[in-house]
Formats: structure tokens, sequence, C-alpha cells
């Protein structure tokens, strides 16, 4: 279903070779399929080992938060993925960590355009 739903291919590069089902999280005693089907992506084994990889090193960066503090990053993606673009969040979101950037102008420029555009 999943891969099905992703109409063949990888939900992060587009490749239609060597793909597999990958758990976004994991629950104590719950078996594979007993997961809700938006939780589950259809990537390539390629991605499939990076995304592994990148969540490995998150959670363990996240660990050194407070709960208080894990819940502004859940606000702050859940509701940013709602009521702004897509594309221009992520930019934004970029531009925080890079100094060469210009953080206020991507800030407008994610304001001004619609969630569904």
């Amino acid at each position: 279903m999943v891969k099905s739903r992703a109409g063949y291919r990888c939900q992060d590069c587009s490749s239609s070779r060597n793909l597999e089902v990958h758990h976004c999280y994991y629950m104590y005693g719950r078996e594979p399929w007993e997961y809700p089907l938006d939780t589950l992506r259809c990537l390539c084994r390629d991605c499939h080992e990076k995304r592994g990889m990148l969540e490995t090193v998150l959670r363990a960066k996240f660990a050194d938060l407070r709960s208080d503090e894990l819940e502004v990053f859940k606000k702050l993606i859940s509701n940013s993925k709602l009521a702004y673009n897509r594309k221009a969040f992520f930019e934004f979101l970029h531009s925080i960590g890079d100094m060469d950037s210009d953080m206020d102008q991507k800030y407008e420029e994610m304001k001004k355009i619609k969630r569904f555009s």
C-alpha cells in the first residue's frame, strides 16, 4: 500500500529502484503492519539508509532538550506546515543555520507565499 500510494517512486529522490518501506518511528510491542499508513514512507535503499542515519542524529540532538523545548519544535513544524508553503518554510529553516543567508528576507518571502501554491 505504501509503495502504491507513492506511485512506486522514492518519496525523497523519485527513484523507482530498490524500493523499501520506512517506518518513521517504532513503538515497543507493535508489529510492522500495525502503524498508521501516514507514518510510513516509500524510499529507495540509498534514501532509506540516509534517512535512518539522519533520524538517529536528530534523536541524539533532541535528547539534550527538555520536554517543553521539544514541544516548541513540535508546534513549529506542525503549525508552519499548515500555514506556509512547504518549500518556502524549509528555505527559511535552512537560512537559520546559514550565517551567510538573509534570514529576515527568507522569513518575509515565506509569509507572502500561500500554503497551497
